[in-house]
């Protein structure tokens, strides 16, 4: 582990029933956080560009099938957002943690599905 702010360079954990992750920087040490969608998930397979509508700080800005070797489930299609658009010398652990719940909150397919039903944009 690199020594920005003795933080982790890697956590893995599971949210509001999807599989996320994040990852550190290895050459300038900002947090990208990332988030597993199963195939049938109505996002599966789309652009980063076209996930517009997912507000976090900074946007979407990553989106691709899983990769094994940064760890990534091949199984899953991952989508995700980095720090380095942000102000990430702000940003920590806890904080990119907070924006991954929030992601995966956007994410719930349950709410994709009201969403559609009253009308709002997918």
């Amino acid at each position: 582990m690199k020594n920005w702010n003795k933080e982790d360079e890697r956590l893995k954990f599971e949210h509001n029933g999807f599989n996320c992750m994040i990852l550190r920087s290895e050459d300038y040490g900002y947090l990208n956080g990332y988030v597993g969608l199963p195939i049938t998930h109505p996002y599966c397979g789309k652009k980063y560009f076209s996930l517009l509508n997912l507000i976090i700080l900074g946007g979407i800005n990553f989106a691709e099938y899983g990769d094994e070797k940064f760890g990534f489930d091949k199984e899953l299609y991952w989508i995700g957002f980095s720090n380095y658009s942000r102000d990430y010398k702000n940003e920590n652990m806890e904080s990119t943690l907070r924006t991954l719940r929030s992601l995966t909150e956007q994410l719930d397919p349950v709410l994709l599905a009201v969403n559609k039903l009253i009308g709002l944009k997918q």
